[in-house]
C-alpha cells in the first residue's frame, strides 16, 4: 500500500498544480472531462488534494492519500495546511 498511496497523494498534489483549485472541487466542477483527466499521466482527479497559499497566490499543492475516503484525506492536508500556514503568512 505504501508505495502506490505515495504516488496518488503526488497525482492529486499535481491536479491541484494543473487546476489551481482543491483537487475534489476540480472533480465537481469539471465532471465533463473527469474521465479523461485520469487518463493523463502523472495526474488523478480525486478528493484529497489541496493547494498551498501564500500572500493569496498558490505557492505548492499537497495530496493526502491512504485513508478510507478523500474527503478524510482532504482533512488530513487541511490539517497540514494550517500547520504551516502561519509561517507562510509571515512570510509574505
Amino acid at each position: 500500500m505504501g508505495t502506490r498511496t505515495t504516488l496518488v497523494a503526488t497525482e492529486k498534489a499535481r491536479a491541484v498544480i494543473l487546476s489551481g483549485v482543491a483537487s475534489s472541487d476540480f472533480r465537481e466542477g469539471r465532471a465533463d472531462i473527469r474521465q479523461e483527466m485520469n487518463h493523463v499521466d502523472g495526474v488523478m482527479v480525486l478528493g484529497g488534494g489541496l493547494p498551498i497559499r501564500a500572500a493569496g497566490q498558490m505557492v505548492g499543492a499537497v495530496g493526502v492519500s491512504g485513508a478510507p475516503g478523500g474527503d478524510i484525506d482532504a482533512e488530513c492536508a487541511r490539517a497540514g495546511i494550517d500547520r504551516i500556514q502561519a509561517t507562510l503568512d509571515f512570510a509574505q
